[in-house]
C-alpha cells in the first residue's frame, strides 16, 4: 500500500514536471525566435551613413489659427504646424520642419525622418509642449524657424538609407535594440536554466511500477 501510494505521487509530481517542462520549452522557442529576428535587424538591417544634400524645406511662415474660422479641418488651415496638447483644456500649435534631401550620384530624393526607431510626422517637431510657443508666443516661434531653415537649407549633412526605404534618417541609433537583445538573451537563459532545474527534479518512477503506462 505505501508502495502504491508513493508510485501514484511520483506519477503526479512527474506529469507536473513534464508539464512545466513544456510550457517552458514553447517559451523558450517564442523568445529565441524574436532574439534571433532582433540580431538579424541588428546586424543586416544595411542601413548605411551619407552625405545628404537638403534640396528642400518645408515650414510653418505663418501664425498658426487658433480657432476655426476658415472653414476648414485645422489641421488644414494650419499647414506645418502640429497640434499639441499642453494640459486641461490647453491646446498649441508647434512647427512641423520637414527636410527633403539627395544623395550624391543617385537620382534619390526622400524626406528625411529624424530617428528610424522613433518616426514622427516631421523631421523637427516637438511633441512634448517645450519649443517657444508657450504662452502663445508664435512670432517667437516663427523667427526661430526661419533661424533653422536657414541653418539647414542647401547644406549637406550625415543621414542614413539602406537603399531603398522610403526616407532617410538623421539617426540610427541601435542602443534600445541592444538593449532589447540583451534583455530577450537574458530570458532564454532563465528558460534553459529553469528547464535544467526542473528536469533535475523530475522523480524515479519505483521500480516495482516498471510495466505500468503513464500519461501526462
Amino acid at each position: 500500500m505505501v508502495m502504491e501510494e508513493k508510485i501514484m505521487m511520483a506519477k503526479h509530481q512527474r506529469c507536473m514536471y513534464i508539464k512545466g517542462l513544456s510550457l517552458i520549452t514553447t517559451g523558450l522557442v517564442i523568445f529565441t525566435i524574436v532574439l534571433v529576428i532582433f540580431s538579424l535587424e541588428l546586424w543586416v538591417s544595411g542601413y548605411l551613413k551619407y552625405d545628404c544634400q537638403v534640396n528642400n524645406i518645408t515650414y510653418p511662415t505663418k501664425i498658426p489659427y487658433l480657432s476655426n474660422t476658415s472653414g476648414i479641418s485645422m489641421d488644414a488651415a494650419n499647414n506645418n504646424w502640429h497640434e499639441c496638447e499642453c494640459g486641461n483644456y490647453c491646446v498649441e500649435w508647434e512647427p512641423c520642419i520637414t527636410l527633403f534631401a539627395s544623395i550624391p550620384k543617385t537620382d534619390s530624393i526622400h524626406e528625411i525622418k529624424n530617428d528610424y526607431f522613433r518616426p514622427q510626422k516631421c523631421t523637427f517637431m516637438d511633441n512634448d509642449c517645450e519649443s517657444y510657443s508657450h504662452n502663445n508666443n508664435y512670432s517667437m516661434v516663427l523667427y526661430e524657424v526661419e533661424k533653422k531653415v536657414n541653418s539647414y537649407m542647401n547644406s549637406k549633412i550625415d543621414c542614413f538609407w539602406n537603399g531603398e526605404d522610403d526616407y532617410f534618417y538623421l539617426e540610427y541609433d541601435k542602443t534600445n535594440l541592444y538593449f532589447v537583445f540583451a534583455l530577450l538573451l537574458i530570458i532564454v537563459v532563465g528558460f534553459i536554466i529553469t528547464f535544467i532545474v526542473i528536469y533535475r527534479k523530475i522523480p524515479v518512477i519505483p521500480n516495482n511500477d516498471k510495466n505500468i503506462s503513464y500519461e501526462v
